[in-house]
């Protein structure tokens, strides 16, 4: 499955000899004010549930922002997208730093990337949310999407605390871009974009509990 970051997602076979794709999603066909689309990850168990989990931007109009949601894959050859399927998880404020990368982990948990919603000119001083912990932004979430909505692990590690927001799993961040697990340890590996000078590569052990600050926008 390949992404175009204006909207078109493209299947191919993974034997494919030629350059021939299929449709699988036109976003910017089915979302109202769609602007881009960043992330896609396949439920673990999707053989059964045939649940894809999409992250893409809006704005204009309302709802404006970063959205993370759920579709449904229809069951035809070549596979597509069900549009009407779509169930919106999460919703943050969009800004030069959207984030918005998702993956799922080793222990079947969907983490999201989110950037502090400054631009290329951001000073520390204007990307305080990537410090607040009642802010998703600046920040990689942890969701459980087979339970409930707000799909909030016990685990995690700010549960139960007042005025937290308990979705986040580690904060710090200013545009975590990509990020990654190596499949043999479960190490996280954050690639998260600097300001002017500097890039910054964040590790995260497996079996970590979580909770870590990457320092921006104190450093």
């Amino acid at each position: 499955f390949l992404l175009q970051r204006k909207g078109k997602i493209v299947s191919f076979a993974n034997n494919e000899t030629t350059a021939k794709t299929d449709l699988f999603f036109d976003l910017s066909k089915s979302i109202d004010k769609f602007r881009a689309v960043y992330g896609m990850a396949f439920h673990p168990d999707f053989q059964k549930n045939r649940q894809v989990f999409i992250s893409y931007v809006i704005t204009e109009g309302d709802p404006k922002g970063t959205h993370v949601s759920r579709f449904t894959v229809n069951k035809t050859n070549p596979p597509t997208c069900d549009p009407a399927s779509e169930e919106v998880l999460l919703r943050w404020r969009s800004g030069g730093h959207n984030g918005a990368c998702l993956k799922f982990g080793p222990d079947g948990m969907l983490y999201i990337s989110t950037g502090d919603g400054g631009g290329y000119h951001s000073l520390p001083a204007d990307s305080g949310a990537a410090q607040d912990l009642s802010s998703t932004q600046g920040k990689i979430l942890r969701l459980d999407i087979d339970i409930p909505a707000p799909y909030i692990p016990t685990t995690n590690p700010f549960v139960g605390q007042p005025g937290v927001a308990e979705e986040i799993w580690v904060y710090g961040l200013r545009e975590p871009w990509r990020f990654a697990f190596d499949s043999a340890t479960g190490d996280m590996f954050i690639g998260d974009v600097g300001q002017t000078t500097r890039e910054e590569l964040d590790f995260i052990p497996g079996g970590s509990s979580g909770g870590q600050n990457f320092g921006w926008a104190c450093r």
